[in-house]
């Protein structure tokens, strides 16, 4: 194994708990991505001793085995190799919360039992964790002390993520950490009883009406809390921090809440940090929704970007204004949150990646457009709050069943009918309510079901429910509906399948120029297509995490449908990401609406590290056939 996956193994032996994907890549400073593929190997070695990765879907992971096992496995580990993480943590956490903000290298080494040559070592491994916040380590010449350099801002987002790497941890239930849980970390960590923050708030957002998550309402007690620690070091908040106060009552409010906290605390919150903590309110929350917002800071065109991204990916067209307007919604305060560094944990997010993995990696793509215009990128929590809301565009364009209802109990019985099945079944659309004399109308055309009150002689899929429609109608309905896609042909039953296999490629265009080849030779395309890949990619990376992307051109330069599928030797570097695996589509206008909900359960495979690293070792395309033929 290499040195960060004896790392993740270190980490996974000194938890009892079951902990996220996303807790150990903070902790160790990767991509999710890399921690998955990580997994495998480390799933491997661990076999060897007896024992596994245990993962709770959805929730996270953690060691498992016998007591015997672990602990031979936490001797060997010591054996061969001295990881000091969880040390280099603390040690980073003593130089941002010391009172006299600089630090002694002494005083470091009688604090951890370490060697003055040993905590110079620790320091030195703590330097790039800390670039990538934008702190650095200063030596102060002569006097032998050390102290951070950032950011006011940088050095609270740092402090804040010590404190989620420890809150994030899941009980042996698998619930995510309960205000209880945060609470004793704070206590613990910070030496803060943050007890009055949290009647205080509950207060303040009461008085303003605000409907707040409990995760909202711990991510704020957790921001107030550090702003207290930093103010008792006298560590204001940058003053050229400032925000327009489009809400005078909520701002004088907020105002009071500080100066209760004031005498608690014996601190002073200044103008800044009453602006901040004003900032988080409406930046964390549905409040802001008038019309002036919507034009004067281009949610709209941001929207409509992405809007256009979904379309051009799926081939699909998005006209429901409901979902478009919830989506610029959504973008105020999430733009306002990247643009203030204001970070906000889903607590859902491994589940949005579990159930909505198409979703997921499309909002992934939508970087490129958030990098474009605000030179940031979106955090994992965010991109799944963003997956939520492409799902309702999927949805809303994935191909409905059409139905007929037909009802022999008269009009206003067969109306209460087809309106309960409206309510309950998104996925039908009722065409028409009809008796029984017009069945022969139907029979000729597309129509995929009959739901009727009575027994009919229809060579259709019929099912027979009560006019009441009772709780096993709704059952039966309901398997028909899991069931319809599976029973069409498989994918590519409808279209090809092209490979190109463990090659070496070290850049896109190469890759590109033997994806056009090998396509133009088998007539799949038009002239124009590597060119459109090209434009498309510049505008907007196709990689969706796990190491893998989905290139895709305009279907005027397909001819015929192929799904050509490209694996590399080694991963190259694509965007911001490194891509081993490429699903170049190629697919005609006609072709997309019959297979858009295939394609959508072939993206829910890519997240899979087992499906990945099969397809890595496929060697031949019908072994490639076998794992994607869905």
């Amino acid at each position: 194994m290499n040195k960060r996956e004896w790392q993740i193994l270190e980490i996974l032996l000194n938890q009892t708990n079951l902990i996220t994907r996303e807790t150990i890549a903070e902790m160790i400073n990767v991509s999710v991505s890399s921690i998955r593929n990580d997994l495998t190997s480390i799933q491997d070695y661990v076999k060897g001793y007896g024992c596994e990765i245990d993962n709770v879907r959805g929730v996270g992971i953690k060691l498992g085995g016998s007591k015997e096992s672990i602990e031979k496995l936490r001797k060997d580990l010591i054996a061969k190799v001295d990881i000091t993480f969880e040390r280099y943590l603390q040690i980073t956490y003593v130089l941002i919360t010391n009172r006299h903000n600089t630090v002694t290298i002494e005083s470091l080494c009688d604090q951890f039992y370490l060697s003055r040559t040993a905590v110079l070592s620790e320091l030195k491994k703590i330097q790039p964790w800390l670039a990538k916040r934008n702190i650095s380590i200063e030596y102060l010449k002569g006097k032998g002390k050390i102290q951070l350099k950032g950011s006011e801002r940088d050095l609270r987002d740092c402090l804040s993520t010590l404190i989620k790497i420890q809150t994030n941890i899941l009980d042996q239930n698998g619930f995510l950490s309960s205000y209880q849980t945060i609470q004793e970390n704070i206590i613990e960590l910070l030496k803060i009883n943050p007890k009055p923050i949290k009647d205080g708030l509950i207060e303040l957002l009461q008085s303003l009406k605000m409907d707040y998550s409990n995760n909202a309402l711990n991510t704020l007690i957790m921001h107030i809390t550090i702003s207290i620690v930093r103010l008792g070091q006298g560590k204001d908040i940058n003053d050229d921090f400032d925000i327009q106060i489009d809400y005078e009552d909520i701002y004088h409010r907020v105002s009071l809440f500080c100066n209760n906290l004031n005498q608690t605390y014996d601190v002073i919150f200044t103008d800044s940090e009453k602006k901040l903590i004003y900032s988080y309110l409406i930046y964390s929350n549905d409040l802001v929704k008038q019309e002036s917002l919507f034009s004067s800071h281009n949610y709209k065109e941001l929207a409509s970007q992405i809007i256009t991204l979904v379309e051009e990916i799926r081939s699909i067209s998005i006209s429901n204004e409901e979902i478009v307007n919830s989506l610029v919604l959504h973008l105020i305060p999430l733009c306002n949150r990247l643009n203030n560094g204001i970070v906000l944990r889903n607590p859902l997010l491994e589940q949005i990646k579990e159930e909505y993995p198409d979703s997921f990696g499309i909002a992934w793509m939508t970087n490129s457009i958030f990098k474009k215009q605000f030179e940031k990128t979106l955090s994992e929590d965010e991109v799944g709050y963003l997956a939520i809301h492409i799902e309702s565009m999927l949805e809303q364009a994935d191909r409905l069943i059409e139905t007929v209802i037909v009802c022999s109990q008269g009009i206003g019985i067969s109306q209460l009918l087809a309106q309960k099945i409206k309510n309950r079944f998104k996925k039908l659309h009722v065409v028409d309510v009809i008796s029984e004399n017009d069945l022969c109308k139907f029979e000729a055309s597309d129509l995929d079901l009959f739901i009727t009150t009575f027994s009919i002689n229809t060579k259709k899929n019929s099912i027979i429910v009560s006019p009441l429609l009772l709780e096993d109608d709704v059952n039966r309905i309901n398997s028909f509906i899991d069931n319809f896609s599976t029973k069409s042909p498989k994918l590519f039953d409808e279209i090809k399948l092209e490979t190109i296999l463990k090659c070496d490629y070290t850049n896109q265009e190469i890759l590109f120029e033997e994806v056009e080849k090998k396509l133009k030779s088998k007539h799949y395309i038009e002239e124009g297509f590597k060119e459109d890949l090209k434009h498309r990619e510049s505008k907007c990376s196709t990689s969706i995490g796990a190491y893998t992307a989905i290139p895709h051109a305009n279907p005027q330069f397909v001819k015929k449908s192929v799904i050509c599928v490209v694996t590399l030797q080694k991963p190259m570097n694509w965007g911001s990401e490194e891509v081993d695996v490429f699903f170049f589509l190629a697919i005609t206008k006609s072709d997309f609406s019959s297979i858009n909900i295939k394609l959508r359960n072939l993206y829910k495979l890519l997240y899979s590290e087992t499906f990945h690293k099969q397809l890595l070792d496929a060697e031949k395309q019908d072994q490639v056939l076998k794992l994607v033929d869905i």
